[in-house]
Protein backbone atom coordinates (compact mmCIF):
# COMPACT_ATOMS: atom_id res chain seq x y z
CA UNK A 1 0.00 0.00 0.00
CA UNK A 2 1.09 3.57 -0.58
CA UNK A 3 0.33 6.80 1.26
CA UNK A 4 1.05 10.46 0.58
CA UNK A 5 1.51 13.37 3.00
CA UNK A 6 2.20 17.07 2.45
CA UNK A 7 4.58 18.99 4.69
CA UNK A 8 2.75 21.91 6.34
CA UNK A 9 5.29 24.72 6.79
CA UNK A 10 3.05 26.52 9.30
CA UNK A 11 2.73 23.63 11.75
CA UNK A 12 5.91 21.76 10.83
CA UNK A 13 4.12 18.41 10.48
CA UNK A 14 3.23 16.01 7.67
CA UNK A 15 -0.49 16.10 6.76
CA UNK A 16 -1.98 12.94 5.21
CA UNK A 17 -3.40 13.28 1.70
CA UNK A 18 -6.36 11.43 0.22
CA UNK A 19 -6.74 10.61 -3.45
CA UNK A 20 -7.99 13.73 -5.23
CA UNK A 21 -6.54 16.20 -2.69
CA UNK A 22 -4.86 19.44 -3.75
CA UNK A 23 -1.20 20.38 -3.24
CA UNK A 24 0.67 23.50 -4.35
CA UNK A 25 3.58 23.83 -6.75
CA UNK A 26 6.74 23.58 -4.64
CA UNK A 27 5.19 21.66 -1.71
CA UNK A 28 7.16 18.73 -0.31
CA UNK A 29 5.15 15.51 -0.56
CA UNK A 30 6.25 12.38 1.30
CA UNK A 31 5.49 9.03 -0.33
CA UNK A 32 5.43 5.99 1.99
CA UNK A 33 5.24 2.48 0.56
CA UNK A 34 4.33 -0.41 2.86
CA UNK A 35 4.74 -4.02 1.81
CA UNK A 36 4.57 -7.44 3.44
CA UNK A 37 4.90 -11.08 2.49
CA UNK A 38 3.75 -14.28 4.15
CA UNK A 39 7.20 -15.80 3.55
CA UNK A 40 10.86 -14.86 3.29
CA UNK A 41 11.79 -13.28 -0.03
CA UNK A 42 15.06 -12.41 -1.76
CA UNK A 43 15.82 -9.58 -4.17
CA UNK A 44 12.55 -7.66 -4.06
CA UNK A 45 11.90 -4.84 -6.50
CA UNK A 46 9.59 -2.07 -5.32
CA UNK A 47 8.59 -0.01 -8.35
CA UNK A 48 6.53 3.12 -7.81
CA UNK A 49 5.30 5.20 -10.76
CA UNK A 50 5.77 8.95 -10.33
CA UNK A 51 3.00 11.44 -11.07
CA UNK A 52 3.85 13.54 -14.14
CA UNK A 53 4.91 17.03 -13.21
CA UNK A 54 6.63 15.90 -9.98
CA UNK A 55 10.36 15.60 -9.26
CA UNK A 56 12.06 13.33 -6.73
CA UNK A 57 14.07 15.35 -4.23
CA UNK A 58 17.60 14.21 -3.46
CA UNK A 59 17.99 12.62 -0.07
CA UNK A 60 21.17 12.34 1.94
CA UNK A 61 22.77 9.48 3.84
CA UNK A 62 20.49 10.22 6.82
CA UNK A 63 17.57 8.88 4.80
CA UNK A 64 15.16 7.22 7.28
CA UNK A 65 14.12 4.55 4.76
CA UNK A 66 16.31 1.51 4.38
CA UNK A 67 16.73 -0.14 1.01
CA UNK A 68 19.61 -1.91 -0.72
CA UNK A 69 19.67 0.55 -3.62
CA UNK A 70 17.46 2.99 -5.48
CA UNK A 71 17.09 4.11 -9.11
CA UNK A 72 15.23 7.27 -10.11
CA UNK A 73 13.81 7.53 -13.63
CA UNK A 74 11.55 10.14 -15.24
CA UNK A 75 8.46 7.97 -14.86
CA UNK A 76 9.19 5.87 -11.77
CA UNK A 77 11.39 5.17 -8.81
CA UNK A 78 12.66 1.64 -8.19
CA UNK A 79 13.96 0.52 -4.82
CA UNK A 80 15.54 -2.83 -4.05
CA UNK A 81 15.28 -4.86 -0.86
CA UNK A 82 17.86 -7.62 -0.94
CA UNK A 83 16.26 -9.77 1.77
CA UNK A 84 12.79 -9.68 3.32
CA UNK A 85 12.65 -11.80 6.48
CA UNK A 86 9.08 -12.74 7.38
CA UNK A 87 8.15 -11.84 10.96
CA UNK A 88 4.54 -12.59 11.97
CA UNK A 89 4.63 -10.02 14.78
CA UNK A 90 5.75 -7.23 12.43
CA UNK A 91 5.35 -8.22 8.76
CA UNK A 92 5.19 -4.72 7.22
CA UNK A 93 8.24 -2.95 5.78
CA UNK A 94 8.26 0.73 4.90
CA UNK A 95 10.20 2.53 2.17
CA UNK A 96 9.68 6.01 0.86
CA UNK A 97 10.90 9.19 -0.72
CA UNK A 98 10.07 12.89 -1.09
CA UNK A 99 8.67 14.49 -4.25
CA UNK A 100 7.86 18.06 -5.24
CA UNK A 101 5.15 19.17 -7.71
CA UNK A 102 6.60 21.33 -10.50
CA UNK A 103 3.55 22.08 -12.70
CA UNK A 104 -0.14 22.73 -12.04
CA UNK A 105 -2.63 20.13 -13.24
CA UNK A 106 -4.49 16.97 -12.33
CA UNK A 107 -2.29 13.88 -12.07
CA UNK A 108 -3.18 10.21 -11.95
CA UNK A 109 -0.61 7.86 -10.38
CA UNK A 110 -0.50 4.20 -11.37
CA UNK A 111 -0.29 1.51 -8.63
CA UNK A 112 2.93 0.51 -6.89
CA UNK A 113 4.23 -2.94 -7.81
CA UNK A 114 6.39 -5.24 -5.70
CA UNK A 115 7.87 -8.54 -6.83
CA UNK A 116 10.69 -10.94 -6.08
CA UNK A 117 13.13 -10.82 -8.98
CA UNK A 118 13.72 -14.58 -9.20
CA UNK A 119 10.51 -15.85 -7.58
CA UNK A 120 7.71 -14.42 -9.76
CA UNK A 121 4.93 -15.99 -7.69
CA UNK A 122 5.85 -13.53 -4.90
CA UNK A 123 4.30 -10.28 -6.11
CA UNK A 124 1.72 -7.66 -5.32
CA UNK A 125 0.43 -4.23 -6.25
CA UNK A 126 -1.25 -1.27 -4.57
CA UNK A 127 -3.97 1.17 -5.54
CA UNK A 128 -3.96 4.05 -7.97
CA UNK A 129 -3.98 7.62 -6.64
CA UNK A 130 -4.72 11.09 -7.97
CA UNK A 131 -3.45 14.54 -6.98
CA UNK A 132 -4.35 18.05 -8.08
CA UNK A 133 -1.64 20.68 -8.20
CA UNK A 134 -2.39 24.41 -8.18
Amino acid sequence: KRSYARFDNNSGVWVALNSGDVVNVGDHVKVDIFYASAQDAYKLIIEDPLPSGFEVLDQNDNDPWKYSSRMIRDEKIAMFDYYYKYDASSPWRNLGYIIRPERPGEYHVLPTRVWAMYTPEINGSGDEFSLKVK
